[in-house]
């Protein structure tokens, strides 16, 4: 694989090309331009070259670099297959620019059958082993051995990985009584201090006397046993404070016990070590949910899904485990019938009867969305129907706290339907109750608009208007895309909104009022003088400009009079009035541009145009007096603004 890196200051463009059989290479790239060639094929040590593009009869030589073989073996002497061997080089050059590193830090393979393994193409330098097992619990474990590679040397490893530890116990209900069918699943315990990582379970079920046996798992080391079952929970240990710095532990010791406490305060399980084979593993009754589901002259109806779990029964009877007290969305679905649904409230270790829940055949909603301007049918719009937040039964619920509704699906939609090319569109089987229909047009400049949908209503129009949105497009002094942060600050206002482009350069504003605002991009670390205009945005309209950064703005320095520094100084883009409050004062930190001087007295690459300058004096007991001044910044590369002595 070759690989050709120009180096802009913000984007990495690629461009790749694998050789032929003759280890020819071909690179096409849009313009001449100079960058890093680099060689890479497996086994082999990559390899950089500067090149200055177009270029032609380059050759590049491969080292083949080291090769580090060995075997895996178990605690009996056996080899072990499918173990993962990862060496991970402990000394990597990281670039302090971008945070990333320019070589290979990590190099795997995987023992075959006699427990071999072999790694080519290592670099000189040491490296740590690390081993993954299929088995074990999902263990990874850093090895105490320590590899170091000169050249093309070869170096011999052998590894041993114990996976001869167990873990029994049994599952029992709240009063004693075994539980049978319970899933017990086993995680080796992450522990940086050991170097033990996991990333996949081993899982049992208990059998009809409530035991469990976990085999194969690694030795001398601790597991989370997490048990689970329908209808079953295991409870939330109490809540444990926040660790404290004593004065003795170190930052990272700190750190350490403050990841192993946000880790504990989880989801419950239990802490077991692979020699302990009387675990006792104790499950809640979380309540249930059952009742039958009957047609409108009360016969039957014998196959349905409620929450998309197929349920066959000839009385129509079913059944719902609960995850935890709280409210639960029931949905049933009959061919034939209208979609229901229904809110309960369990209680805690109680068990729910609904008795007969009827299901009618409800009632066809059609309708047809078109422009509100000219009437002209859209196709393509997504309408869709869900339940208005005060529809929930348990009315005694919604006073509660929002996380008793984490995970609640009541509020999400339902029936989807997109309109045809004449605009219209279908929602059948409807159930008589009033629900919140919502029509959004993606890709397009329309708003979404939502409505209530009352019990009876089966026909409706919905005009859509355009939507109020502002799209900024930055690009750098080469004229390419841009990624900035773009400010937009109505004229008259402290408070602007900033907002990240995407990766073309573009920034889109969806919830402004209509109105003038002054709208530029905020420069990083003034390396480039980003200019701004004022731009009106227009109802149900969308307002596009574009922006593209200079490569040099001025500095700009106040010059004081003979009193000196009379206090503190902010530079605006555009006009801005004097602020009256606290909160007004508090706006303009945010809304200035960024100072190149400690003392506040200095802006550098300020781009051209008209700006305000605003000096803020504290008088004392919480009083704060301003004074504004216009400024014109030109094409000059520095520039003095001078403040006459301010009588406070």
């Amino acid at each position: 694989m070759y690989k050709s890196q120009h180096p802009p200051r913000h984007q990495v463009r690629t461009f790749d090309a694998t050789s032929d059989e003759t280890g020819h290479f071909v690179l096409k790239l849009d313009k001449p331009l100079t960058g890093t060639l680099t060689a890479e094929a497996e086994g082999l040590l990559p390899r950089k070259l500067q090149v200055q593009a177009p270029a032609s009869g380059l050759r590049l030589a491969l080292d083949a670099g080291a090769t580090v073989r060995g075997t895996v073996t178990n605690s009996d002497g056996a080899p072990v297959h499918d173990v993962d061997v990862t060496l991970v080089k402990e000394a990597v050059k990281v670039d302090p620019e971008t945070s990333e590193s320019g070589e290979r830090a990590a190099f795997a393979g995987s023992t075959e059958e006699d427990g071999h393994f072999t790694l080519r193409g290592l670099p000189p330098g040491a490296y740590a082993v690390w081993v993954r097992a299929t088995t074990g619990g999902g263990y990874e474990h850093r090895m105490p051995e320590r590899v170091e590679v000169r050249g093309s040397e070869t170096v011999e490893l052998s590894l041993h990985l114990d996976l001869d530890g167990r873990i029994a116990g049994v599952v029992v209900d709240a009063r004693g009584e075994p539980l049978a069918g319970v899933d017990v699943e086993a995680n080796a315990r992450p522990d940086s201090a050991n170097d033990v990582r996991t990333y996949a379970p081993v899982s049992v079920k208990t059998g009809p006397d409530g035991r469990f046996v976990l085999e194969h798992l690694a030795r001398d080391a601790d597991y989370e046993l997490v048990a689970q079952k329908p209808g079953y929970a295991m409870p939330q240990p109490p809540e444990e404070p926040i660790p404290e710095r004593d004065g003795d532990e170190t930052d990272e010791e700190l750190h350490e016990q403050m990841s192993r406490w946000m880790h504990d305060q989880g989801d419950p399980h239990v802490v077991a070590h692979t020699r302990s084979l009387a675990v006792r593993i104790v499950l809640a009754t979380q309540g249930r949910i059952t009742g039958r589901l009957v047609k409108g002259n009360g016969a039957p109806i014998t196959r349905f899904s409620v929450n998309e779990e197929a349920v066959r029964d000839p009385r129509g009877a079913f059944t719902v485990f609960v995850d935890k007290p709280g409210l639960e969305h029931l949905t049933f679905q009959v061919p034939g019938h209208a979609l229901t649904q229904r809110d309960v409230k369990v209680p805690a270790g109680r068990d729910v009867d609904l008795g007969e829940v009827r299901i009618d055949t409800g009632h066809t909603v059609r309708g047809r969305v078109v422009d509100d301007a000219t009437g002209k049918p859209l196709a393509g719009v997504e309408v869709s129907l869900q339940l208005p937040r005060d529809a929930v039964k348990a009315e005694d619920v919604a006073a509660q706290e929002d996380e008793d509704l984490m995970g609640y699906s009541g509020f999400n939609s339902f029936l989807d339907a997109t309109t045809g090319p004449d605009g219209t569109f279908t929602l059948p089987a409807v159930e008589s109750r009033p629900y919140v229909l919502t029509a959004r047009h993606p890709g397009s400049d329309y708003a979404s608009i939502e409505r209530t949908l009352g019990p009876t209503e089966d026909t409706l129009e919905l005009r859509l208007v355009g939507e109020t949105r502002l799209e900024v497009r930055v690009t750098g002094p080469d004229g390419q895309p841009h990624g900035a942060m773009v400010s937009a600050r109505e004229v008259g206002a402290f408070e602007a909104k900033n907002f990240l482009s995407e990766g073309d350069g573009l920034t889109v504003f969806r919830d402004l009022e209509p109105g003038d605002y002054v709208v530029g991009p905020r420069a990083r670390s003034e390396e480039y003088a980003a200019p701004y205009k004022t731009v009106r945005v227009e109802a149900h309209r969308v307002t596009r400009t574009e922006f593209q950064l200079l490569p040099k703005g001025a500095t700009v320095t106040v010059r004081w009079g003979e009193r000196g520094a009379q206090g503190q100084t902010f530079l605006f883009p555009g006009p801005i009035p004097l602020p009256k409050s606290d909160e007004e004062r508090e706006q303009l930190h945010w809304s200035a541009l960024r100072t190149g001087s400690q003392g506040n007295d200095s802006w550098s690459n300020v781009a051209p145009g008209p700006y305000t300058l605003v000096v803020l004096h504290h008088k004392g007991g919480g009083k704060w007096l301003s004074y504004r001044q216009d400024v014109t910044v030109g094409t000059d590369d520095t520039q003095e603004v001078v403040v006459p002595t301010i009588q406070w």
